[in-house]
């Protein structure tokens, strides 16, 4: 398995200041080595819905970024429900 290169994470990352809830998680669970590139959960399905919505949102396609940035926020809740349960 390779080396994911992700910038440090610091105030000064404008990067990471501008990642979203579950995609910033994402990675920096990443990085710390608590994750796989092949966990698949509800943070990964919420961080690529996210990373959906930046690129839709990129291309100028709002509608579907927001569908996107919906989905994420709706996978991030039912997983805290299902914990719940």
């Amino acid at each position: 398995m390779s080396k994911v290169n992700l910038p440090p994470p610091s105030s000064n990352n404008p990067q990471l200041l501008a990642e979203p809830g579950a995609l910033l998680q994402w990675r920096l669970e990443l990085r710390s080595g608590t994750r796989t590139r092949y966990t698949m959960d509800p943070l990964w399905r919420a961080a690529c819905a996210e990373a959906n919505a930046r690129d839709f949102a990129a291309w100028g396609v709002a509608s579907a970024a927001n569908e996107y940035r919906q989905r994420a926020a709706e996978i991030v809740l039912e997983s805290f429900v299902a914990e719940a349960a």
